[in-house]
């Protein structure tokens, strides 16, 4: 197999308060995985991130959520049409703690997903994602 060329990887951390989710958002974290995997699949990628950080602390960093935004473009030109996801591992720490691992099949190269999920009352946020394309699996 050919060489891959890496993809930076960008890695958001959040903390803080948040509003409220809006009740039209999936109500758990594999819910809101599979919609926002939906969207770039789609070819929506802002509209999939748009979605996936509401409620989230992602949304008071702009500059960092727009470069994930063009990361993940810039992966899906580089390795083809997105053919599918595949949901790897789902671990809950506790009741309010969710890390998601996904691995999205791509034309030429799959790329590795690990969304963690917090919630701090009734609502789900994101408050990391971070993707990978040298199959380093968390």
């Amino acid at each position: 197999m050919g060489r891959c060329s890496p993809v930076i990887v960008l890695i958001i951390v959040c903390g803080g308060r948040t509003p409220a989710a809006q009740s039209t958002k999936p109500s758990t974290p594999v819910a809101i995985a599979e919609a926002f995997f939906a969207h770039l699949a789609k070819g929506e990628t802002r509209k999939g991130y748009d979605d996936l950080f509401v409620g989230s602390p992602m949304t008071s960093q702009p500059t960092q959520v727009e470069a994930l935004k063009r990361q993940t473009d810039t992966a899906i030109v580089l390795y083809g049409k997105v053919l599918g996801v595949e949901l790897h591992e789902e671990r809950k720490i506790g009741t309010s703690l969710v890390r998601l691992v996904y691995v999205q099949r791509l034309q030429k190269h799959p790329l590795i997903w690990t969304i963690w999920f917090y919630r701090p009352s009734a609502n789900w946020q994101v408050n990391q994602i971070v993707f990978n394309d040298q199959l380093l699996v968390p």
